[in-house]
């Protein structure tokens, strides 16, 4: 898993933004605040496994935008996830619960859940 980003998209992600925010007509503020994730947490988590040897896992969750309402947003289950997959579905999250109008930002976490055996 990758390290925390300073909240920057993938070009291409970028690029669909931007036009989608230049043909609603948002002004620039917007247009940069919906570029980045209000916070990006990162914890580490020991766990002690059966055979008594001591795992420590790194868990991200990231919280895009709550102006419109409390962070929603599940946990993506998948190895290949990193953080900066899990800031483009928060974002994807928050436009998605704005588009249908209900009071809610976005946020997500991630678990690669081949790392949890025991």
């Amino acid at each position: 898993m990758s390290e925390p980003h300073e909240g920057n998209l993938p070009k291409d992600h970028d690029d669909h933004l931007a036009s989608t925010c230049e043909l609603l007509e948002y002004d620039e503020v917007t247009t940069k605040l919906l570029r980045i994730p209000a916070r990006e947490i990162r914890v580490e988590i020991p766990l002690w496994r059966d055979d008594d040897t001591l795992e420590v896992y790194t868990a991200y969750r990231v919280q895009h935008d709550n102006s419109r309402g409390p962070f929603k947003g599940g946990i993506r289950y998948h190895p290949s996830v990193n953080i900066d997959d899990i800031g483009q579905l928060t974002l994807l999250m928050t436009l998605k619960t704005s588009l249908v109008d209900l009071p809610f930002g976005g946020a997500k976490g991630d678990c690669d859940p081949s790392q949890l055996k025991a």
